[in-house]
């Protein structure tokens, strides 16, 4: 029955949604929310994107750096969701001719010559809408500012035009390198915001993972007890997430530490569950009964620290923003799977595997060490 019940929650990961929407952190009915959503329903909703270019030699005005300017500005048409591009390049420029006006933009065609260049520098330098908005002052860096459209209904839109946009700016690079690319704006803040959260997922929970198993087989010195407690806490973590899906939940950047707290917590049980285990077999008992003693001597223990960390994590759903309750309730699943996987699959596991009798646990040798030194500092601990 656990391995059934793991087996449904880890096949629902792949359902599972990501989000860096910044409005998960309201409800639909936040007085907030509901004002900018009228707001942009009479007005019109806009995304923007800026992308700084800065060359590594010289200033922007130079004719090869300005046909890059005008060859990304074509290019970011191409972008999804895109409205409007503005850039250097393209920015209308009105001047009289004879008894005509002409507007047209700074840079119509490329190649361009270095007299093209000289008169585009002189009329940025001239222009309150160019110098120090579109273009630097000192003419080292300048912008293309792009305007998107993002559909509500697709979470991950953000995350497409960030990875469009730095494609075509590789692209572009292969061709003339010479060149840095900064990115700004509330496109770019969401997607980074996603992309920290989901990195964080796939490093730091392997990461914490073999840091567990690194300190579980330190202390227990049982490389089946060590298997043993990394799957606890790898099943636990993992459970979460897929819970999450068959909730419905989506996860954001503020609920995409889950399953490391989970990691970190699910831990406790399954060791000293089995320390004593271990204990009870160094003094001799068979495995079967040192198994009995130890489920025996901890599992109230075991209980009361999961109902309160549980009930610790369900008050987060008194938070006034979805993902911090998204996030206690992820976590307080995730702590009840890791205390019925120590009490029914970690016992099971471990007696249907052969488990040698250790000699002396780690943990013996160093509570006869640390014990007596706390004691003889216990004023300086603050222990009276």
């Amino acid at each position: 029955m656990t391995v059934v019940t793991a087996a449904f929650f880890l096949i629902q990961l792949p359902q599972l949604q990501f989000s860096v929407d910044e409005r998960a952190f309201f409800d639909k009915d936040d007085p907030f929310r509901v004002s900018l959503e009228e707001l942009e329903a009479r007005f019109s909703k806009r995304n923007t994107l800026m992308i700084a270019l800065a060359p590594r030699e010289g200033d922007i005005y130079n004719p090869d750096f300005l046909a890059v300017i005008y060859d990304l500005t074509e290019k970011m048409w191409q972008l999804p969701y895109v409205t409007r591009v503005n850039s250097l390049s393209n920015y209308q420029h009105i001047r009289a001719e004879d008894d005509d006006i002409i507007i047209e933009s700074l840079v119509t065609t490329v190649p361009i010559t270095q007299r093209q260049a000289e008169t585009v520098r002189q009329i940025a330098e001239n222009e309150n809408d160019l110098a120090g908005q579109l273009v630097s002052e000192m003419g080292h860096v300048t912008a293309l500012q792009i305007t998107f459209v993002l559909p509500p209904e697709n979470p991950n839109a953000a995350f497409e035009v960030m990875e469009e946009a730095r494609n075509t700016i590789a692209l572009v690079q292969q061709s003339f390198a010479a060149f840095d690319a900064y990115y700004v704006g509330d496109i770019a803040l969401s997607a980074t915001f996603g992309t920290a959260s989901q990195d964080d997922i796939m490093t730091l929970f392997p990461i914490v993972l073999v840091i567990m198993a690194f300190f579980s087989f330190l202390f227990l010195r049982n490389l089946v007890a060590a298997v043993g407690v990394i799957l606890v806490i790898m099943l636990s973590g993992l459970m979460t997430l897929g819970f999450g899906s068959v909730a419905g939940i989506v996860l954001t950047s503020g609920s995409a530490a889950a399953p490391t707290i989970v990691l970190t917590l699910a831990v406790a049980d399954s060791m000293h569950l089995l320390m004593s285990f271990l204990g009870y077999r160094q003094d001799g008992l068979e495995k079967r009964p040192a198994m009995q003693m130890a489920l025996r001597e901890n599992v109230l223990p075991i209980t009361l620290t999961t109902i309160t960390t549980i009930i610790g994590f369900l008050s987060m759903n008194a938070s006034e923003a979805p993902p911090f309750r998204d996030l206690g309730n992820l976590v307080a699943f995730g702590i009840f799977s890791s205390y019925w996987l120590s009490l029914l699959f970690l016992p099971a596991f471990i007696l249907a595997l052969p488990v040698g009798t250790p000699r002396e646990l780690p943990s013996g040798r160093m509570l006869s060490v640390v014990g007596p030194w706390l004691f003889r500092r216990m004023k300086l601990m603050g222990g009276g």
